[in-house]
């Protein structure tokens, strides 16, 4: 998404906090990549009980089923 489209924003996120340590050195080897210069990472919880402090246009979701207690909670995001 950072890299094909003409998006204001990409924000990449993860519940493991070592996990988002590697997405965020990731985003720094390859911002010179993205058509958005704004690409950031956060650790967001993507369950019924988390409260975002925005709205997002799209959800792009991968790798999010290996965790089968939270099946039912990505269903109301």
């Amino acid at each position: 998404a950072a890299v094909y489209s003409n998006c204001q924003s990409v924000v990449l996120t993860e519940g493991n906090p070592q996990c988002l340590q590697n997405i965020e050195q990731i985003i720094n080897q390859n911002k010179n990549s993205f058509s958005s210069e704004n690409v950031s990472c956060k650790q967001i919880l993507w369950d019924i009980n988390s409260n975002y402090e925005k709205e997002y246009d799209v959800i792009i979701v991968a790798d999010c089923l290996y965790e089968e207690s939270l099946h039912l909670s990505l269903l109301h995001v």
